[in-house]
């Protein structure tokens, strides 16, 4: 008969560990597809950043944007090759900086030949940069 009442007095108890396991892994299963979705859009948005940097680098390399001064070409080549070389891999630690570096030379080099940046979807405020970080 002690068996009984210690199964009564427990069963509370086993539904609120049993509550809490299913609730563990349906947050681990929503989580995880959220996450998923998250990194595919920023991941997205990260791409045509990337895309830009590209498109207006290799326009400003092919007008000549710094012709006249040989020390802004040198890091207008110099950024052209880290983009060119730039890899997405999340599996990195570093992928983050390495992509903040490059928005940063971007933003200078911007500065310095007077340029507006304007990417889809961000801020076209040369000071702030494009509002797509982490």
């Amino acid at each position: 008969m002690g068996d009984l009442f210690d199964d009564i007095l427990f069963l509370e108890d086993r539904f609120v560990e049993e509550g809490e396991q299913e609730g563990m892994e349906a947050g681990l299963r929503g989580g995880r597809t959220q996450g998923l979705y998250v990194g595919h859009v920023k991941g997205i948005q990260l791409g045509k950043e990337l895309g830009y940097y590209k498109g207006v680098l290799a326009g400003w390399t092919l007008v000549g944007a710094a012709a006249n001064k040989e020390r802004l070409q040198k890091k207008i080549v110099s950024l052209t090759s880290l983009v060119a070389t730039f890899v997405f891999d999340a599996n990195r630690p570093t992928v983050m900086e390495e992509f903040e570096n490059i928005r940063n030379k971007f933003k200078f080099i911007s500065k310095q030949l007077s340029f507006t940046i304007s990417i889809p979807g961000s801020s076209p405020d040369p000071q702030t940069g494009p509002s797509l970080g982490y």
